[in-house]
């Protein structure tokens, strides 16, 4: 390779780099957490594609207008800032929506691995001081064999609306689907910093019960930056 070609591109690089590392100090010093800077991206690219799985495609708007609605019904529970929740669902755009609109209320999620059964998926929900847990419809069966050994507060979430849940669970699609909210954050919640946890990610556990990464608002940026 000519050996101004390849210095032009370390130089382009290293250029590159160092924007990143300016932005990261800037996030730092204006006390950034990861809902403002998705706030930042709805105000810019409103109707511009934000997630897309196998089978669904939302616009920033339309994953700001969710995260909301979970703030708000979460908020409204009595649910604060420094709180844990544990989330168990399969990858869809939802999964993504939760935890971020968790996040605006300050709230740690616990996410779990959706394989877990009986004495790991109880060790990840209590080891974690998890005051909730959600979870998908399709792992009503799991929860259920575990439901009295745990003392979190249960939310069922439903491909559909009025579906059954089992007596001690909220129905989430149906108190989903009755907010209207759709402001960026609730006005009266306690700001989280950009230092604050902002989730726990566990292990597999194959080789033990599982044990959780936390990943702070400041190192989700670091982490997300680095892959651009």
């Amino acid at each position: 390779m000519n050996i101004i070609l390849l210095l032009s591109r370390l130089i382009r690089a290293l250029w590159a780099y160092i924007k990143l590392l300016i932005l990261i100090k800037r996030y730092e010093r204006r006390n950034v957490s990861i809902s403002d800077i998705f706030q930042m991206n709805v105000a810019k690219h409103p109707d511009k594609t934000a997630i897309i799985s196998e089978t669904q495609s939302w616009t920033f708007r339309q994953l700001d207008q969710f995260a909301n609605r979970i703030a708000d019904i979460f908020h409204s529970h009595g649910y604060k800032k420094g709180d844990v929740i544990a989330l168990m669902l399969e990858n869809r755009v939802e999964f993504v929506g939760i935890w971020l609109g968790l996040s605006k209320l300050g709230i740690i999620t616990a996410l779990i691995n959706t394989n877990l059964k009986e004495r790991s998926l109880v060790h990840s929900i209590t080891v974690a001081k998890c005051l909730a847990l959600i979870y998908g419809e399709d792992f009503e069966e799991t929860v259920e064999s575990v439901a009295t050994e745990i003392s979190a507060k249960l939310y069922q979430f439903n491909n559909g609306i009025n579906k059954a849940v089992r007596n001690s669970a909220e129905d989430l699609t149906n108190l989903m689907n009755s907010s209207t909210h759709v402001t960026s954050q609730p006005s009266t919640i306690q700001h989280p910093n950009h230092h604050d946890k902002l989730m726990y990610i566990y292990t597999s556990g194959t080789t033990g019960l599982p044990k959780a990464a936390v990943i702070s608002h400041s190192r989700y940026v670091e982490l997300t930056s680095m892959s651009l």
